[in-house]
């Protein structure tokens, strides 16, 4: 493996795993899509993902986690699991956006990429990001986490896009497909399965990217909480 190895923790919706990347790609990805707790797994897959790679929790340069907005106790769940292994460890651990996550999967350089993910009562977790041009950098976010109904969401779609296409992945892309359509015509795309549900390997990329960015992010960890997304964009920790 070369230079800096980052693992990857995605609990916050259901589709969960763990993952380990370094700079040449990923390392060991396990994936499940869950509708009981993760905490029956995700434990024994962390053991798993560092036994297939031959390492140790110490080995790793820095964990990242998917700390939400989704579920509030997955991302809990989660958020523990890393907290006790880099306590235990003495590794970096920082907290990754649940929605920049599944923005940096969508897989089209260039494009403006609006996760979306269920917060049921006719409201959706969205945000709005940039993709790079060079598939190897991270997404620009335009728009911070929130939470509203997809129309008010639309709404602001329709400035800040000003005419361009827009992509939309994530768990409620197709319960609201006939909406988007509706309001955005050919502009609203969707991005594909694969491409629209969380993945532990781009949480650890992430987290790999930033502590190349930066060598101090993920040391002043203990305080860090979920993150919930009040309806109205009230963000705060749970």
């Amino acid at each position: 493996m070369a230079g800096l190895l980052a693992l990857g923790i995605e609990t916050a919706t259901r589709a969960g795993g763990v993952a380990l990347v370094d700079e040449d790609g990923v390392v060991v990805s396990l994936h499940v899509n869950l509708e009981q707790s993760h905490s029956r797994q995700t434990a024994g897959l962390i053991q798993q993902a560092l036994q297939a790679a031959g390492v140790t929790a110490a080995d790793v340069s820095i964990v990242g986690v998917s700390i939400g907005p989704g579920s509030f106790t997955g991302a809990r769940i989660g958020l523990s699991l890393a907290k006790g292994l880099c306590l235990a460890a003495g590794v970096p651990l920082t907290g990754v956006s649940t929605l920049e996550g599944l923005a940096a999967r969508a897989g089209v350089p260039g494009a403006l990429v609006s996760p979306l993910l269920d917060a049921r009562r006719a409201e959706a977790y969205a945000a709005l990001f940039r993709l790079a041009a060079d598939p190897d950098e991270t997404p620009q976010r335009l728009h911070p986490d929130d939470r509203m109904p997809l129309e008010a969401w639309l709404d602001r779609i329709e400035t800040m896009a000003g005419g361009e296409p827009v992509w939309f992945t994530g768990d409620a892309r197709r319960c609201f497909q006939a909406s988007l359509r509706q309001r955005l015509g050919s502009r609203a795309r969707l991005a594909g399965a694969l491409r629209s549900e969380p993945a532990a390997d781009t949480i650890a990329w992430l987290a790999l990217r930033g502590r190349l960015t930066d060598p101090d992010v993920g040391r002043d960890w203990e305080t860090l909480e979920p993150e919930y997304v009040r309806s109205g964009g009230s963000p705060s920790n749970l």
